[in-house]
């Protein structure tokens, strides 16, 4: 049987180190989320398949914004070539501390999508899983399934790195 003894002032030291470290964790939680999120924005962006010319989404004339077939009603947006690929970044969502990676849109998408100012990933969705007229073309997900144990393994390193920080 092995003793160990303990001054009090010590083990007070050490438990109250202990105690501060879960808060720093807490205010470093998002940095290491973001660092961890650009790795898997980079592999979405890059399996997504760009086309080559311009896209357009009509509505009907009238009241309401109502979906119109292509080539009916009026032009209400203008996607270029690459307003997919661009619009793929982590999200910022309000009421949360969370990281989240995926397309941006907009809720009213007027509008002309040319610039890396201006994207709208609406069409994400159909891209992902295909719709009645086209097939599939998985970006998110294989992604996803790339990067899963690297976006691990940097914040586990980045806890580990914050945790040892903080204990000093």
């Amino acid at each position: 049987m092995v003793r160990m003894e303990f001054d009090q002032k010590q083990l007070d030291s050490v438990i109250k180190k202990l105690n501060g470290i879960g808060p720093a964790i807490d205010k470093e939680r998002r940095k290491i989320l973001l660092k961890a999120a650009k790795l898997m924005v980079a592999a979405a962006r890059a399996r997504v398949k760009s086309s080559s010319k311009v896209h357009k989404r009509y509505a009907f004339k009238g009241k309401g914004k109502k979906k119109a077939a292509k080539g009916l009603g009026k032009v209400i947006a203008t996607y270029s070539p690459g307003n997919l690929n661009r619009s793929i970044g982590v999200l910022q969502l309000r009421k949360t501390d969370n990281v989240f990676v995926g397309p941006r849109f907009k809720r009213d998408p007027a509008g002309d999508y040319g610039s890396a100012a201006k994207v709208d990933g609406y069409y994400a969705y159909m891209v992902e899983y295909g719709t009645v007229n086209t097939k599939a073309e998985p970006f998110m997900r294989p992604a996803y399934e790339e990067t899963k144990g690297t976006v691990v393994n940097i914040i586990a390193k980045e806890v580990k790195k914050t945790v040892e920080k903080y204990a000093k």
